[in-house]
């Protein structure tokens, strides 16, 4: 899914009041395979073919947290492949982490403090280590962004939701060099590249800072991409190679690589 939809429109919620099993025995069995490699994207791979699903969040306040395992956006599949990678298979474990993953400051669960803008999820776990960007200095661009594409979604349509706490967020994750590896250059960084490594999209909106979000995975001798795929309405790993997929989407300017470093 585009990033600027979710932004938009899907907004977590915080609940505990959960009955039954969250973490089915299969996916506790994947959790505990992907520990054992060190390998996330196990999980990811366990959601192949899961149906894609748009707008599953609530659109202001009051929040719940809605944990749902059976569809993803773009967004919420790196939620939870993050969580359940951290829970080691336990559904208390896994709401704390999903609550970590998608609010920026600790304890504070409400709208304003969720990481609308995938700059705030990137900067939290990046000071935790356990992102780590792929730097390519030789091979970057930069763009400028100035963040406002929430504030204005939330003006225009008149919600329960401070304004100026949203505005203070996205003059945090403004920035005037937001440094990325633009398409021509893919091509020079593909030996850098680690399975399961996460991609992010660059938009060329200077109002929002990224499109996508995926994980990559090799298939022969390419990169793929692992993701919630609006176009095919599920989880795919994409046909097209990462290049090819660039190319297919000239809106990217470029994109960023992560490593991921989950304890």
């Amino acid at each position: 899914m585009r990033l600027h939809y979710w932004i938009l429109l899907c907004f977590c919620c915080i609940s505990f009041s959960h009955s039954g099993q969250i973490i089915s025995n299969d996916l506790k069995r994947t959790i505990e395979k992907a520990r054992l490699e060190h390998k996330p994207i196990k999980i990811a791979e366990q959601f192949l073919g899961l149906p894609y699903k748009a707008f599953a969040l609530s659109k202001q306040n009051p929040e719940q947290l809605i944990t749902d395992l059976s569809g993803f956006d773009c967004v919420t599949l790196f939620d939870n492949v993050y969580a359940l990678y951290n829970s080691k298979g336990i559904d208390s474990v896994y709401l704390n982490q999903l609550i970590k993953v998608r609010y920026y400051h600790p304890g504070r669960i409400t709208y304003e403090n969720r990481n609308h803008y995938f700059s705030s999820t990137i900067e939290k776990l990046g000071l935790e280590r356990e992102l780590k960007k792929l730097q390519e200095p030789s091979f970057e661009f930069y763009s400028s962004k100035k963040l406002n594409v929430l504030s204005q979604y939330i003006k225009k349509h008149h919600l329960k939701i401070s304004l100026d706490s949203i505005q203070k967020m996205e003059q945090q994750f403004s920035t005037s060099k937001m440094y990325y590896i633009p398409t021509k250059n893919i091509p020079k960084i593909l030996s850098s590249i680690e399975e399961g490594d996460l991609v992010l999209f660059l938009t060329n909106q200077e109002s929002m800072d990224y499109h996508h979000v995926g994980f990559l995975v090799k298939k022969g001798n390419k990169w793929h991409i692992l993701h919630a795929s609006q176009q095919y309405k599920k989880v795919i790993i994409s046909p097209e190679n990462l290049l090819e997929y660039m190319q297919k989407h000239p809106s990217f300017p470029g994109i960023q690589i992560y490593h991921l470093n989950f304890p």
